[in-house]
């Protein structure tokens, strides 16, 4: 089975070498297709591309097909940068590339379709589809902070196996969180429902303190101060955290939305400073997209730090105004609670934590 395996990858890589410059007209619209020049650095990526992958060089040869990429989005180029991820072990990453060769492939070229399909399905046996059905049209969805689309989703989504979070957001309603754990192979459906948002806020009381008189000198009044200053500590450390992962999260979506542009018109052959990505005449936009996309994977991973934080500060900060000891260290007829209150910056939701004493 393994070394059948291999066969397909090798005879993809070989057939959809041989046909990139026959299929001009449906690897991309006629107003962009590839200049000579760009076709010329596009073979010039794929053979060494080729000679990486032959050598066992799996990630030198997924980024010489990138560079490729990068230029034109092609199904050859698709197809062989595929055959190197599965290599790598990035079945989701190679699915997405193979659907895409496999959707422009003229269906007449049969054998090259096959070598894809084949290809296809043995990702899919890495991976576990995830069928995603909401009640409410348009909403946002998210699979671990990675947004797959608007629902309805006309396509299921490939998730790797493991536990995953899975988001929607609507205007109106209130943020949907639910976490899944699947196994290779194993299809999911999930139906969100989405709550309108009420706008009320959530107040957990925390048990009153003894109404017995008490001294200012005694161990209670030190015990008070004490608690009434971690829950105040970690208010401020939650907010704090929950504001660095919102500025982090926008600035990523800033990284990601430049990097979409610098791909596009690397594509499209718009800049007047286009050049191959490569070699010492590699031109600005090329190291300009390396530092946006570079940008992006920090500022995201910064960002998912920040929330992980401040919901670990926050059920802290929670836990200890309601677990806390308070007989005898409050004054008659004095109430405290805590407040949760669901706020949102863009798409970004989070819970805005107060403390009353």
């Amino acid at each position: 089975m393994t070394r059948a395996r291999s066969t397909i990858a090798r005879s993809c890589v070989a057939l959809l070498l041989a046909t990139l410059p026959a299929l001009p007209s449906h690897a991309q619209p006629a107003s962009i297709a590839a200049t000579p020049d760009q076709t010329k650095q596009i073979r010039q990526f794929m053979n060494e591309g080729a000679a990486k992958f032959a050598s066992g060089d799996w990630e030198g040869a997924r980024l010489a097909y990138l560079e490729a990429w990068l230029i034109k989005q092609h199904p050859a180029v698709a197809a062989n940068m595929a055959a190197a991820e599965m290599k790598l072990g990035r079945y989701r990453e190679a699915a997405e590339h193979l659907k895409y060769s496999l959707k422009h492939v003229p269906l007449v070229q049969t054998d090259k379709r096959d070598a894809v399909e084949g290809q296809l399905n043995e990702c899919l046996a890495h991976l576990a589809p995830l069928t995603i059905k909401t009640n409410v049209g348009g909403a946002v969805v998210t699979v671990d902070t990675l947004r797959v689309g608007r629902s309805p989703l006309p396509d299921a989504v490939l998730v790797d196996p493991g536990t995953h979070k899975l988001q929607a957001f609507a205007e109106g309603y209130a943020a949907y969180t639910q976490e899944f754990s699947v196994k290779a192979g194993q299809a999911l459906s999930v139906s969100v429902e989405l709550q309108p948002n009420t706008k009320e806020k959530l107040v957990l009381p925390v048990a009153e303190s003894s109404n017995a008189p008490r001294s200012t000198l005694d161990s209670g009044s030190s015990n008070s101060h004490v608690r009434t200053w971690t829950i105040v500590g970690g208010s401020v450390a939650t907010a704090v955290a929950l504001g660095i992962g919102v500025a982090f999260r926008l600035k990523s979506n800033s990284d990601e939305n430049g990097a979409k542009s610098l791909q596009t018109q690397l594509a499209s052959g718009t800049s007047a400073n286009l050049a191959p990505c490569s070699g010492p005449s590699r031109p600005a936009l090329c190291d300009s997209l390396s530092e946006k996309l570079a940008a992006f994977d920090r500022d995201r991973d910064l960002s998912t730090g920040a929330f992980i934080a401040s919901g670990i500060l926050g059920t802290a900060t929670l836990v200890t105004a309601l677990v806390w000891p308070t007989h005898g260290t409050e004054p008659a007829q004095t109430s405290h609670a805590v407040r949760l209150a669901p706020f949102s910056v863009g798409l970004t939701p989070g819970m805005r934590l107060s403390v009353e004493f």
